[in-house]
């Protein structure tokens, strides 16, 4: 593997064409020609795009859910200073109300921000419990079973009351909030900014695969 180029196995690429369909679903996208002819993400990408039978405009969406975001927040939290996208979200929320004003911030905006997770320690310790449970099962299927159904469980629950962020600042909220609401934000339903949409794919890829964005640039499918 050269340093410019990281090339998928097949595990990876199954991964990638699952993403593709669940985002192309749900922007209601058909690709123009077989995604069978794409031969890097970067060609993915712009297959997305060139699919898009929309207008192109010059309006920023981003800006607009910036707006929206700074407006929920001075409404729901006790944050009194200024707001750009550079404030740090624990700044803005401390742990003590985090879950609460989030939730009335969701509740107004209309979806969920997903922007909190558990402690990382917390996850590396129950992955390392999910794998030696997974080997448990061919050694004692009972006992692996029970320990992968609580392991299974902890997850659930380490990241239903996980206080910690995903991002850092609101920049970070901003585009957390765009992967799957760009459309919902948008003014006009009937354009689109494919210079601000083509952030959008990068980020919905980013934060489903976990590849970075540097990564993503370097992905060849074969």
């Amino acid at each position: 593997m050269k340093d410019d180029v990281y090339i998928l196995d097949c595990f990876e690429i199954e991964d990638f064409e699952a993403q593709l369909l669940i985002f192309i679903e749900h922007y209601k996208i058909e690709l123009k020609e077989q995604k069978t002819n794409v031969l890097s993400f970067k060609e993915l990408v712009e297959l997305i795009l060139s699919s898009i039978n929309s207008e192109e405009s010059s309006d920023c969406t981003f800006q607009h859910i910036f707006y929206k975001l700074r407006s929920s927040i001075q409404k729901h939290t006790k944050f009194t200073k200024e707001i750009t996208p550079e404030t740090k979200l624990v700044d803005i929320f401390p742990r003590k109300r985090r879950r609460t004003e989030l939730l009335k911030i969701e509740r107004d905006l209309g979806f969920k921000l997903n922007i909190l997770q558990p402690k990382k320690w917390i996850i590396k310790t129950l992955y390392v419990l999910f794998c030696i449970s997974i080997l448990l099962l061919f050694i004692h299927y009972l006992l692996g079973f029970l320990s992968l159904l609580s392991v299974v469980l902890s997850f659930i629950l380490v990241n239903k009351y996980g206080k910690d962020f995903k991002g850092t600042t609101i920049r970070d909220l901003i585009n957390k909030s765009s992967i799957e609401n760009y459309n919902s934000f948008k003014k006009n339903k009937e354009t689109i900014n494919k210079s601000e949409f083509k952030q959008v794919i990068y980020n919905w890829f980013e934060e489903y695969t976990g590849y970075s964005k540097d990564k993503l640039e370097k992905i060849q499918f074969s």
